[in-house]
């Protein structure tokens, strides 16, 4: 036998569930599976009841880790095998011919734009590795930037990365960290590689670059899985 109930009466004491107006929904359904939603809805009923008799709360319960969370990319360094990298070779020519060929008072910014997984950090490694670029700049450094880009963490690695980290890693002053970053670079032949770019911001990487300025030969390579990120901090065509 089939029979007509109305959801919303038996949602009538479950204070969590909005329902739309008075008798909008009616659904033909048998006895059976009415009697296991009736038992259902009771049991929610007896859960809300539970929850204010201990004053629980939405907030105190633990956090699952959010999906992208939990999909973080990951970090990475300079080093790289290079016997398990095949067919880059053209690639890492043409960016050792941008490195090199500038002036030597012109600063350019080089992006590296592709998918995640296609190779561009392990091609960036290449270059940074190379004899010949390790020989033609005196100060080299690897920064992975990765989802956030906080200027004053990314200041403070280049910073220790060139100077005595001991004395820099607690300090939080921007202006003191770019200060001694734009001494330390002084007419010095200096490659930074961002790793990982993901900030659309102009005026974060205005902020970020200050330092560089006349400061000498400054070349930066950037790896983006955005064009536009390309486009906002490129001095030259993406690779």
């Amino acid at each position: 036998m089939d029979m007509f109930i109305n959801l919303l009466i038996m949602h009538e004491n479950y204070d969590q569930v909005s329902l739309p107006p008075f008798n909008s929904i009616k659904i033909p359904i048998s006895c059976d599976m009415s009697m296991k939603i009736i038992e259902v809805i009771k049991k929610f009923d007896e859960i809300t009841h539970d929850r204010k008799a201990l004053y629980l709360r939405e907030e105190d319960a633990p956090r699952r880790p959010r999906s992208n969370d939990a999909m973080k990319r990951p970090l990475s360094s300079s080093l790289v095998l290079e016997s398990d990298v095949f067919g880059r070779d053209e690639e890492k020519r043409k960016i050792i011919q941008l490195l090199m060929s500038h002036s030597e008072k012109e600063n350019i910014v080089i992006p590296v734009v592709g998918m995640g997984g296609v190779g561009k950090t392990t091609l960036t490694q290449l270059v940074y590795n190379d004899p010949e670029v390790c020989q033609h700049f005196s100060l080299k450094v690897w920064v992975c930037v990765s989802e956030q880009f906080d200027v004053l963490r990314i200041t403070k690695e280049i910073v220790s990365s060139i100077l005595d980290s001991s004395k820099y890693n607690d300090n939080n002053n921007l202006n003191y960290l770019q200060c001694k970053l734009k001494d330390a670079l002084l007419n010095k032949k200096f490659l930074l590689i961002l790793d990982d770019v993901c900030n659309e911001r102009v005026d974060i990487w205005e902020a970020l670059r200050a330092p560089f300025s006349g400061t000498g030969v400054r070349k930066i390579i950037i790896t983006t899985r955005s064009i536009s990120v390309a486009h906002i901090m490129q001095t030259v065509s993406p690779l």
